[in-house]
């Protein structure tokens, strides 16, 4: 019975009638009511509505309705677990959805529902007012809706549930279900509400007047569902941690965005200016596993189910199946379901970021994080989601769904439009699942309510041109340009600040142009030089900074200290590069034979000095501990040398133009390498943050640093 209440409409639709305490839970129509009084009503209540169609597991639907959160339904793909489509809008939040459960199944996130079945209509309305009820919902008698042809009255519930990554709402959801075709279908409409309660209660009213007289009709209703059915899922070859930011096109004060607007954008850190984000890590096999891929051995012992990999791991994550029957397995101080899809998103939570496990649905794991580290981040707040990010879906459905997110590509930055790929259990398909992003909104069939973001460890790289032009990409800031500025002599090089608050450019007469943080601590702009300066490296602190010319000459600024050069002697080839040591007591010169000059404490673990070269070298970037170095070559060829440089792949035969610089990442295990027109090849764990090959450049890449 209804209860908690009074209802909002005594009378619904022409004779249907639905007083407070007077009717069945969720009840189908007076069954006197004839089928041309229900079309007569139908015709009345959707006069002048909107109209979508769509298809649903098999199912062509056409949806009439005055209330429209958004412009189209997003429909789940075929095979699907949950076969749902939305119409949903995440600020304030709004959503008209409609779910199809076949015989024989249960949508994954309805799991509080039972195995759809011929007449199980009344058990999915207890089910669904159960489920309400334990979430200590107060109910109303909703309007009536048309649902293929029956006139299928609804129920109100007001209740608190987590819309956005941040805490539960006040929501008013109105709930209807139907049989057709050897499926239940539920029917939702919710509203965020706000205000006190009169407010509240108003919007209430406004909800049920506008959902009143929503009709569906089907065709195709006989054909079978998907759910089930084998489906490849995404195409997991772009599934390479890719990402091309992190937020809004914003600067930090006084700063200039170079090329904004031309495939990357930049955000910020609490207005800092600067955008932060974690990079993800290779993750091992869980220890709780015991060495059985996907827990095999323990799941089989417990079940007599076998499981095994849907799909191809992602960073050591690997998707398992199947679903059922559920078997707990602790981990984290906690547990979860194997291998449902809390049990993915918690595993890599526990791994990656060291957070136990905690009590939470999928449409909860976001808002119930109990840590410190990660980030809530509410859907459609005007930042994108990012590798390694933990997502959450169906705030209003019983179970809800969770997936980590493995890419993110943009069709479109200044505006927000791309694309997002997760990776989930008990999804379907191969586990990989892709999602459009418009306007910073990510859409999917079960609504997205946000994420968990990692804010801490960023990384990100700037390319400058020979005009100075500079273009960030990944978590760079942009600080400025030179890009209008008349140059004595072309910019052979840059340096970045070890934070990315900053970074410098260098002429060939030494000239020296800091942006951002970066400090003026000198130059050779006023010197004569014997040859002309080609590259420039930073203190590890940031505070000073060495220039090197063709003839190895050496000038330190700042805090950076002269170690030697190799100005007074006879060189093979010119030195084209350098790089200092991670204590900044030393550095290494390169030499385009690939020579290596090292000095202070830098320690000489190879050269190319006496290998023939295809192409020259042109660039080096060492390790993070110091132990090893890269040397690259003008055709991309790679050279590692030292015990903790390995060779993660080679450009010769990938560039599009000769390459000119190398960058490492900040753990030493990757790098990135560019070429003249500007684009960008990631190696190892190097993210793939974009490049500037789709930029009308007005004079070639010259370098490349990064950060992190």
């Amino acid at each position: 019975m209804f209860s908690g209440r009074k209802a909002i409409f005594a009378v619904v639709g022409a004779s249907l009638t639905a007083g407070c305490g007077a009717a069945p839970l969720a009840r189908t129509a007076d069954r006197t009511t004839t089928q041309s009084g229900v079309d007569a009503v139908l015709a009345s209540a959707t006069s002048g509505s909107p109209t979508r169609t769509f298809v649903l597991d098999n199912v062509s639907l056409t949806v009439t309705t005055a209330y429209l959160p958004a412009v189209a339904f997003v429909a789940a793909v075929p095979g699907d677990t949950t076969q749902m489509a939305s119409a949903s809008q995440p600020t304030p939040y709004r959503e008209l959805s409609v779910t199809a459960v076949a015989a024989g199944t249960r949508a994954a996130s309805e799991k509080a529902l039972p195995l759809s079945s011929p007449g199980g209509d009344a058990a999915y309305r207890a089910g669904l007012h159960g489920v309400r009820s334990a979430q200590g919902a107060s109910f109303s008698a909703g309007p009536v809706a048309y649902l293929f042809g029956q006139a299928v009255q609804g129920e109100l519930s007001v209740v608190s549930l987590a819309l956005h990554a941040k805490g539960l709402w006040p929501t008013a959801v109105v709930e209807w279900v139907a049989e057709l075709g050897g499926r239940q279908w539920i029917v939702r409409a919710a509203e965020e509400l706000s205000g006190d309660p009169t407010s509240q209660r108003m919007q209430e009213q406004r909800l049920a007047q506008s959902v009143r007289g929503l009709s569906i009709s089907a065709t195709g209703a006989e054909r079978p569902t998907t759910v089930g059915q084998v489906s490849a899922g995404v195409d997991t070859s772009i599934t390479d941690g890719g990402v091309f930011l992190a937020g809004r096109a914003q600067s930090s004060p006084g700063a200039t965005l170079a090329a904004a607007g031309t495939g990357y954008v930049v955000g910020t850190d609490n207005g800092s200016g600067r955008v932060r984000l974690a990079t993800a890590n290779q993750v091992p096999m869980p220890s709780w596993w015991k060495g059985s891929q996907c827990d095999d051995a323990y799941h089989f012992a417990a079940s007599g189910v076998h499981t095994a990999a849907i799909g191809p791991a992602w960073m050591g994550l690997v998707p398992c199946g199947p679903p059922h029957p559920d078997t707990g397995v602790g981990f984290g101080g906690g547990g979860a379901l194997e291998f449902e899809c809390v049990e993915l998103s918690m595993r890599w939570l526990y791994q990656e970021y060291g957070q136990n496990t905690y009590p939470a649905n999928g449409s909860e794991v976001v808002a119930n994080y109990p840590g410190k580290r990660l980030q809530k981040v509410s859907n459609g707040s005007g930042s994108a989601p990012a590798p390694g990010d933990v997502m959450s879906f169906g705030a209003t459905s019983t179970n809800g769904h969770t997936a980590v997110v493995t890419d993110v590509h943009f069709s479109d930055a200044t505006k927000g439009d791309g694309t997002v790929i997760v990776l989930a259990e008990n999804a379907g398909g191969n586990g990989y699942a892709s999602q459009n992003m418009v306007g910073w909104v990510v859409q999917a069939g079960i609504p997205i309510t946000g994420w968990l973001h990692d804010p801490t460890d960023p990384q990100g790289y700037w390319l400058t041109g020979s005009d100075g032009g500079i273009f960030p990409y990944g978590f760079a800031a942009g600080y400025g340009t030179l890009g209008n500025l008349r140059l004595n002599q072309p910019i052979v090089g840059m340096a970045a600040t070890p934070d990315g608050s900053g970074n410098w450019l260098v002429a060939a007469d030494g000239g020296i142009f800091p942006f951002g943080s970066a400090g003026g601590y000198g130059s050779t702009g006023a010197i004569h030089l014997n040859k002309p300066i080609v590259g420039m490296a930073a203190t590890p602190d940031g505070r000073g900074y060495w220039l090197v010319a063709s003839d190895g000459g050496i000038f330190p600024f700042g805090n950076a200290g002269g170690y030697g050069s190799t100005g007074g002697i006879h060189l093979n080839q010119p030195i084209v590069g350098m790089t200092g040591t991670p204590d900044g007591r030393g550095y290494w010169l390169v030499a385009s034979d690939g020579g290596i000059f090292p000095f202070g404490d830098a320690a000489g673990y190879g050269s190319t000095g006496g290998i023939h070269l295809n192409q020259p070298i042109v660039g080096m970037a060492a390790t993070h501990d110091g132990g090893g170095y890269w040397l690259v070559a003008r055709d991309g060829g790679m050279f590692p040398f030292g015990p903790a440089a390995a060779g993660y792949g080679s450009a010769a035969g990938v560039a599009t133009a000769a390459v000119v610089g190398i960058a490492a990442t900040a753990d030493g295990r990757g790098y990135w390498v560019v070429s003249k027109d500007g684009n960008v090849y990631p190696y190892g764990d190097a993210r793939d943050y974009g490049g500037a090959k789709s930029i009308r450049l007005s004079s070639p890449i010259v370098g490349i640093a990064s950060f992190g």
